[in-house]
């Protein structure tokens, strides 16, 4: 680089900067770490090694440094200049320009490595001149390239860690700290002495502290940099120092530290000017030193040992008193002041008191303690200015005020004869003037004990006579914050003086009741506005009604409940009291009440409702406000409910064959009090419970008592056989006419001598005209959910209906839909809701609220009964099977009846030629077909896989119900073909589901996953693949789809969620096609149970099996199959 290159860079250091630095380039002490055109980095030896950098940001030239000289001033150090003179050749610095400045930024130090720079191995640079020494001449040292890591010389690795070594050893020199505190923040000096640990006292010397390896310990580290730090002329200046200054940024953190050193003396006087900083700084002789000490202090340096050490000690705090001058007279009188710091019982004056910082810290004595900041505020204010003047008696209000105002002291004594009369919290007022615009102007002020006192007064403090009254700043803080938090803005009020605050006028109602609810006196154009005190409740009742009267309380006046109804009505929260003031209707009330303001509203003061709406006096009664003045009224209230709702189990009647349970019978009794009360009522219980014959015992029991008119039962057209069924096993004595298909009768007169009608709802539909002219003695909907839709023609048709009783049956919980309730109880109780029509319309919004949802509930609850399995497990067995029987739809039983006319023909034919062994693989192959055309015609014919089939949509309804109910379920089948015809059902209707069959390879994860996911409501598996080993207690409800004859295998497949670790009941269905071949080896199987588990096995151990008339038992050929046919009903 040229001179004048050179000169460019130097201009950045000054003169005395490069002058140092010329004495480092001459001893070599600079070793380069990396060089890259836009980095340079060294370590420099010092006396200590510092790093020194140089990088390109952004067009300018960044330098740093890690010695202190560079830290403390971000400036550039000599030793930055040092490592520019050596390398001004170097790519980086000679592409610097004029235009170029040098930026000092310490953050440098913290970056890593440059990218370009590859860590390699340390290698020697051959231009050394002890290189060679290292290697023979003719292997050459491998050259170092420019911008690679590497040493300047081969050193001695030995040299290397013994200097290690070293530099981890611990100092041996401890620091002691002489303080002579002053009462300004700016004038405290320390004076640091040192000494070997383990010396004698007499063994101080001034702390020139060279490095800081020298020091033991970390704190004295801390502190020497921090106290040095203002005083000091820098690391490169005249002379290191052993005196300290304590800096306002960081006086109590050294205070703190000094303290805990246990190595700070308090030494009173002024120490600064002493020897110890006058003479130790010329490094006087220790003669000299004690011949100054004398003089200055009176005593020896080893003296300063035996002050007291600095301590941390406990809060102060200030007091001021007043004392009366004498003489005492009137207005003249003069009140002397005076100060203290009290500690407890303790007491100091405040010369005690050496050193305070504005942020509390302050020495008093030899401890180190702390003030509330207004405290050392004015101790330091006291301390400055000296001893205050005396106070005149017309001074006193505003002195009291400066003094223990919001930045006053902690306490003050008053004269003798005055006293302090504290002042409870506020009661906020707020008066609103008449409305101008949109806006509604207010002034707030504060009532204390009736003294009221204007928000905008600024005097914290008042003297009334000789007592002190002080104001409750938190709590008009807490006002005012409430004010802003509820939408009020600040504002000027008319022609008064002092603001006030304003408010948007439609948000009148809601603040009101809030500042009401917080305890606020509030008023608008002097009518005060008032809050509820208490709600009453007073009941009468006769044999079929109910009559219930309420009274809102309010300070100026009472309101009945019919008035306040009529308010919410028109939608205003605000009624008029008799004392001309306005009582304010709480929010919760509306929320509650506003359903019942549809009610018709008498004109006194009291509702009167007939017994059936005890629906509506349920919901009332759970809405009025439970506070104790109304609690003696509900409890009357409810006893006469629950008196009125008192339900006795009732056993089977005469004639049930069958054992009820415990909460069958009190469904039993449920049914029958609703009945004769001329209630309708929902049965609700979890599938599986026995919903069906509770109703047939209900039926029965009903014509026991010569009930007039016969019973409709309407049900899904899959049910109807099962129905059929049950009346024929539990109830034999009800006459039941199946009433559906072409070939019914369309007549009263085939009415006639019948108890119970069973149709289903298509049948409904259609004959509506005839069923409609029926005087029937009650109507039971079976899947009732089937009217849900107020609007279908079902739900039409099933109001169309006369009958003195109302019963439904729903497997899915009602109350998880209650939007469908409506049309639901228009058909089991007409008018019970039509009252309500805020309700329906309530009802039908995209999310009714949770209260009309709650009320909803309530109207209900009279009318629904609902048991779970889990509440009625200790009456159930741990496992309860069932069949199912399903009515095939007319299009499968024709093709069904083609069908088995085909194979009829086929193995007659067979056993005519061969006898019946000859003729078992066309009777396999028979019953294989009739089989799979029982379940879906699909599994026979491909085309049809998506037609519906009466077997899976009543499997798919009751999977439905499970999902609402909380339930989940098994679904096995021999057949993987109608497997995957459920998956596309369950697909369609939303059904989670996991699937499982011989091919499938994740076996386990599938069955963890519906194991630990309680949202997959089924899981489906082919007998081959879930017959053993899954344990699914997942599920407590099990479906067969089609039937396997031995019974071993159903009582495996069951037993995958009846294991142990089940904990609730298991209920498993067998579902079998009435009229096929299924129901014909259901009846077979009760007679031949071998030969029935070998019709689905072995096929050659059921050769030797069958008989003839077997064969024509299986396929009704002949005469034997009459004699296990079912006997229908």
């Amino acid at each position: 680089m040229s001179v004048s290159g050179l000169q460019l860079l130097m201009r950045w250091f000054s003169p005395t900067v490069r002058e140092r630095a010329d004495a480092i380039v001459g001893r070599r002490a600079i070793r380069i770490e990396a060089m890259t055109p836009a980095a340079l980095w060294a370590t420099v030896q010092g006396s200590e090694r510092y790093k020194a950098r140089f990088s390109r940001r952004q067009g300018q030239i960044v330098c740093a440094c890690s010695c202190p000289y560079f830290l403390e001033r971000e400036v550039p150090c000599k030793h930055l200049c040092a490592l520019a003179l050596e390398q001004a050749g170097s790519e980086l610095l000679r592409g610097a320009s004029a235009a170029e400045p040098l930026v000092a930024d310490s953050s440098l130090l913290r970056e890593s490595n440059p990218d370009s720079l590859p860590i390699e191995p340390l290698a020697a640079n051959p231009e050394s001149e002890d290189a060679g020494s290292g290697a023979p001449a003719s292997e050459p040292q491998p050259e170092v390239p420019e911008g690679r890591f590497g040493l300047r010389s081969a050193g001695d690795w030995r040299s290397a860690a013994t200097r290690v070594a070293a530099r981890r050893e611990r100092g041996t020199t401890e620091l002691l700290y002489f303080i002579s505190p002053s009462p300004a923040e700016h004038g405290t000096t320390v004076v640091i002495a040192s000494r070997k640990v383990g010396s004698s006292a007499g063994d101080l010397s001034p702390a020139l502290v060279g490095a800081a390896s020298e020091l033991l310990h970390d704190v004295d580290r801390e502190l020497y940099a921090m106290l040095t730090a203002a005083t000091r002329a820098g690391y490169y200046g005249t002379s290191r120092t052993h005196v300290g200054r304590l800096s306002p940024f960081t006086a109590t953190a050294v205070l703190q530290r000094l303290a805990r050193t246990d190595r700070c003396y308090v030494v009173p006087g002024n120490l600064h000017r002493s020897a110890l900083v006058k003479e130790w700084a010329a490094l006087a002789s220790g003669e000299r030193l004690g011949r100054k000490a004398r003089k200055d202090l009176g005593y020896d340096y080893g003296k300063l040992l035996s002050w007291p050490r600095l301590v941390e000690g406990e809060p102060y705090q200030l007091l001021l008193g007043l004392v009366a001058q004498k003489p005492q007279a009137g207005p003249d009188e003069r009140f002397t002041v005076a100060a203290g710091l009290v500690r407890g019982e303790e007491q100091r004056p405040l010369a005690d008191a050496t050193y305070v910082h504005a942020d509390g810290a302050a020495i008093v004595g030899h401890e180190l303690v702390t003030l509330r900041e207004q405290d050392a505020l004015w101790l330091a204010a006291l301390l400055a200015e000296g001893p205050l003047a005396a106070v005149a008696r017309g001074e006193l209000q505003e002195f009291v005020e400066r003094v223990v105002g919001e930045s006053g002291v902690s306490g003050l004594s008053l004269p003798e004869g005055y006293e302090k009369v504290p002042l409870e919290p506020p009661r906020p007022v707020l008066d609103f003037e008449a409305p101008e615009g949109r806006r509604l102007k207010a002034k707030l002020s504060f009532d204390y004990g009736g003294r009221l006192i204007d928000s905008e007064q600024r005097a914290r403090v008042m003297f009334e006579g000789k007592q002190l009254l002080q104001r409750h700043s938190e709590s008009e803080r807490a006002a005012l914050t409430l004010l802003k938090d509820l939408g009020f803005a600040s504002e000027q009020l008319g022609n008064a003086r002092s603001a006030g605050f304003s408010l948007e006028g439609r948000e009148l109602v809601p603040v009101v009741s809030a500042l009401l609810a917080a305890g606020w006196s509030v008023s608008a154009v002097g009518k005060r506005y008032r809050s509820a005190a208490s709600f009453d409740v007073e009941l009468e009742s006769g044999i079929d009604w109910f009559e219930v009267k309420g009274l809102a309380r309010f300070e100026g006046g009472d309101v009945p409940f019919p008035q306040l109804l009529a308010a919410i009505k028109r939608r205003t929260r605000v009624v008029q009291l008799g004392d001309g003031s306005w009582g304010v209707l709480p929010e919760e009330w509306l929320k509650r009440w506003g359903i019942f303001a549809e009610l018709p509203l008498p004109k006194g003061d009291s509702l009167r409702f007939s017994s059936q709406q005890i629906g509506l006096v349920h919901a009332l009664a759970a809405a009025l406000p439970a506070d104790e003045a109304a609690e003696r009224g509900l409890s009357q209230l409810r006893e006469k409910l629950a008196e009125f709702e008192q339900i006795e189990p009732l056993p089977a009647p005469r004639g049930f064959r069958g054992k009820l349970r415990p909460y069958q019978e009190q469904g039993l009794g449920w049914l029958t009090s609703l009945g004769e009360l001329g209630f309708g009522a929902c049965l609700a219980d979890d599938m599986g419970l026995g919903k069906t014959i509770q109703v047939l015992a209900y039926l029965l029991a009903a014509k026991k008592k010569r009930q007039k008119g016969p019973t409709l039962v309407v049900v899904p057209r899959s049910l109807l056989g099962n129905w059929q069924d049950e009346a024929a096993r539990f109830a034999p004595a009800l006459k039941v006419l199946s009433h559906w298909g072409p070939e019914r009768q369309r007549s009263k007169a085939a009415f006639a001598n019948t108890d119970v009608i069973l149709t289903t709802y298509g049948t409904l539909r259609l004959d509506i005209t005839l069923l409609s002219e029926l005087q029937l003695s009650c109507v039971v909907l079976d899947e009732a959910q089937a009217i849900k839709n107020k609007n279908s023609a079902t739900a039409k048709c099933a109001k169309l209906l006369r009958a003195e009783r109302r019963v439904a049956m729903s497997g899915t919980p009602v109350e998880n839909h209650l939007g469908e309730l409506w049309s639901l109880f228009e058909f089991l109780n007409p008018g019970l809701l039509q009252e309500l029509g805020g309700l329906r319309r309530a009802l039908e919004s995209p999310k009714p609220s949770a209260e009309v949802l709650q009320l909803v509930r309530t109207l209900v609850r009279p009318f629904v009964l609902r048991r779970t399995k889990a509440e009625v497990a200790k009456d159930l067995p741990d496992r309860t099977e069932q069949t199912l029987y399903v009515e095939l739809e007319p299009e499968e039983r024709r093709g069904y009846e083609e069908l088995l006319r085909h194979y009829q023909a086929s193995v007659a034919k067979a056993l005519k030629q061969s006898g019946a062994e000859g003729a078992t693989t066309h009777l396999l192959e028979a019953l294989l077909r009739l089989r799979q055309a029982a379940c879906h015609p699909g599994l026979l014919d491909e085309a049809r896989r998506t037609e519906p089939s009466s077997k899976v949509e009543c499997l798919v309804e009751r999977l439905r119900a499970l999902k609402d109910e909380g339930h989940r379920a098994l679904v096995f089948s021999q057949f993987t073909s109608l497997l995957a015809i459920v998956q596309q059902r369950l697909t369609a209707e939303g059904i989670s589901f996991e699937y499982l069959d011989g091919k499938t390879r994740d076996r386990k994860a599938r069955v963890d996953r519906f194991q630990s996911d309680p949202s997959i409501s089924a899981f489906l598996i082919s007998l081959k693949a879930g017959g053993v080993g899954l344990n699914l207690t997942g599920a407590d409800y099990v479906f067969i789809l089609d039937p396997w004859w031995n019974p071993a295998a159903e009582a495996q497949a069951i037993d995958r969620a009846h294991r142990i670790g089940q904990t609730r009941h298991v209920i498993a269905y067998r579902l079998l096609a009435r009229g096929t071949v299924e129901e014909r080896v259901a009846h077979l199987q009760e007679q031949k149970r071998e030969l029935v588990a070998g019709v689905m096995g072995d096929g050659e151990a059921l050769s030797s099996r069958l008989t003839r008339d077997d064969f024509e038992a299986l396929l009704e050929l002949g005469e034997t199959s009459a004699n296990i046919a079912p006997q229908r009903p």
